[in-house]
């Protein structure tokens, strides 16, 4: 993955780059996104994780972040709907405004606003 957004010639523009080659437990454990969460210093709960799978929602879920599923890669609407509290954006500007939307208030975690 790293050597892509080298050879790309953007790698000095991407945040953390955690492969499933460099964790013990893949998808759907959340070893990737946690460690992602604490090189970025936020808590995961202050997060979101955009995939288009199934395995990517429920990383997410099990690690307490914000499930954005795009429609627009492999997973297929129908199973991507099935996990629980998983929002669904059919483009790029849909997801920008589901996370803005999703972003916590007042140190609230993102589902406990939804609870309310």
């Amino acid at each position: 993955m790293i050597a892509v957004l080298d050879v790309m010639g953007i790698r000095d523009l991407v945040g953390p780059v955690i492969g499933q080659d460099m964790v013990r437990r893949g998808k759907p454990h959340p070893e990737m996104v946690l460690r992602a969460a604490g090189r970025l210093g936020v808590a995961t709960w202050q997060s979101a994780y955009v995939g288009d799978t199934v395995g990517d929602m429920r990383m997410a879920v099990t690690a307490r972040m914000e499930p954005v599923a795009v429609t627009y890669g492999v997973g297929k609407f129908g199973e991507l709907a099935g996990v629980a509290g998983t929002r669904m954006c059919s483009s790029f500007k849909d997801v920008v405004s589901v996370i803005a939307a999703a972003r916590p208030r007042s140190g609230v975690p993102v589902g406990a606003q939804r609870r309310r």
